[in-house]
């Protein structure tokens, strides 16, 4: 697994950490008041992808390191992409074609937008009023299940990795987010507040055979390989 971590201090730096087998080792380590979020893994499990947010929290941007601690040529960064100013709103997936889908918010709305592997934008992909985010790619790269606010509530979609077909997973009148494809692509496992409480759950691609995971709260599932 990766993750980051900050002490309590205002001014602390995020460290991001790998973990391989009983073995941790810092990777990486955010500027004195800044932030990482959202790692995420390549798709050949070599390189770690995330989120870095600048000391004066007014840039966001995309950087790719190896997950050894290596270098990439003379830098340790083999990708260093600025998002879009203040405007980043939460969610990085990277796809095995080698494109990223990330939320963020270009016109007023947050949308789920895709982007090429060095960074580059490819095309906003949701494209709708409301804020859309938390993209997770399908496991062959050809679907993006995201939360929209759409339904005047957090609600599950899934599109096309070419911004077609969108359409809703489910219909209830609760909020379901953080979507996270099954390694077969048959299901999603989703956070929702179904039963009154935020907790883990899993649904076909339909929206049917909904069964909770946990029932003593949940948030964030993610599938084993």
């Amino acid at each position: 697994p990766a993750w980051n971590e900050k002490s309590h201090s205002p001014c602390a730096s995020n460290i991001l950490r790998v973990m391989n087998g009983g073995s941790t080792l810092d990777v990486y380590s955010s500027d004195s008041g800044g932030g990482l979020s959202s790692p995420t893994w390549s798709p050949d499990g070599k390189q770690v992808a995330f989120i870095k947010m600048s000391a004066d929290q007014q840039a966001w941007r995309i950087i790719v390191i190896n997950a050894d601690g290596s270098r990439c040529g003379d830098k340790y960064e083999c990708i260093n992409k600025l998002v879009a100013g203040e405007q980043y709103r939460g969610g990085l997936a990277w796809s095995k074609q080698g494109t990223f889908a990330v939320g963020f918010n270009t016109t007023g709305a947050n949308d789920v937008h895709l982007l090429y592997s060095d960074g580059g934008l490819a095309r906003n992909l949701s494209n709708h009023a409301a804020d859309d985010g938390s993209p997770a790619f399908s496991p062959d790269g050809k679907q993006i299940a995201f939360t929209s606010m759409r339904d005047s509530k957090p609600q599950i979609y899934v599109v096309n990795a070419d911004g077609t077909g969108v359409r809703r997973v489910g219909n209830n009148e609760f909020s379901d987010l953080s979507p996270t494809w099954s390694p077969d692509g048959r299901w999603l496992a989703f956070t929702s507040t179904r039963g009154g409480q935020t907790n883990s759950f899993m649904m076909d691609l339909s929206g049917g055979n909904v069964t909770q995971l946990t029932k003593n709260g949940g948030d964030h599932p993610v599938w084993s390989r």
